[in-house]
């Protein structure tokens, strides 16, 4: 069975061993701490799921997420941040789209059933 490869981009080292427990069995999991790291991945593998933080020691999301819509326009993107209802949040994030927003501290379970869902494969539809 083909696992998934997810990129799970968070500058906290918490954050991404959390990551790490709950994704690492059921997908092919890439961690990055920061932009720049996460950016040389994007350019160098192909993925099927981006996770996110917002903020970001060397930059923001919002580069990420540009990088990755770039090469990768119809994946899912999945944000999880402490920032959400920031001013600075709502401008920076302006016309990005996310399958999901979680708002740190979130329900873990809620999490994982939105990766699930995030990686089902979409149906064909019988249009002629």
């Amino acid at each position: 069975m083909k696992k998934n490869k997810i990129l799970f981009v968070d500058d906290e080292e918490v954050m991404r061993k959390l990551g790490s427990r709950l994704l690492a069995d059921s997908s092919e999991l890439t961690l990055a701490s920061g932009v720049r790291e996460a950016l040389e991945i994007i350019s160098s593998r192909q993925l099927d799921l981006l996770i996110t933080d917002w903020r970001l020691e060397d930059g923001d999301g919002a580069t990420v997420v540009k990088a990755f819509r770039a090469k990768f326009p119809s994946a899912p993107c999945i944000l999880i941040t402490g920032f959400m209802d920031t001013e600075e949040f709502f401008a920076q994030s302006a016309g990005l789209q996310f399958t999901a927003r979680f708002q740190k501290p979130f329900n873990i379970m809620e999490f994982l059933e939105t990766v699930r869902k995030a990686l089902e494969p979409i149906p064909e539809s019988n249009i002629m």
